[in-house]
């Protein structure tokens, strides 16, 4: 698992920027039902699973904050979930999108190609 200092983080402004550390103090846990990722196709921007309200935080330079809703299709052991990107403005291609956590959970391989990789926040 990869780690991200927030400082690092590239946003689009100071405002959107101080939305994403108020939601992370805000929503520190110790367990993983809130887990943070790294997306390599849209310039290893930052994405908050919480899996208790079964929602994904997102955000990059051409949508400063979004938020979709995901369900869970398969627990353990082969975790899988399918979110529903029609509520992101910015989002191309197919509008449902099944994921797959792979690496003992510290990958998420979606349907289209792209994988997230988990990280840690500091």
């Amino acid at each position: 698992m990869s780690k991200l200092y927030i400082s690092n983080l590239s946003m689009s402004n100071k405002k959107e920027n101080q939305k994403h550390k108020s939601y992370l103090k805000k929503n520190k846990k110790k367990s993983d039902l809130i887990t943070y990722w790294m997306d390599p196709n849209h310039e290893m921007s930052l994405r908050i699973i919480d899996s208790e309200k079964k929602i994904i935080y997102g955000s990059e330079n051409s949508n400063p904050f979004w938020v979709v809703n995901f369900k869970e299709l398969n627990p353990n052991p082969k975790r899988k979930i399918e979110v529903d990107f029609h509520s992101k403005k910015t989002h191309h291609g197919l509008i449902v999108l099944q994921a797959e956590f792979t690496n003992n959970g510290n990958k998420l391989k979606w349907q289209d190609g792209n994988i997230w990789t988990r990280t840690d926040i500091f």
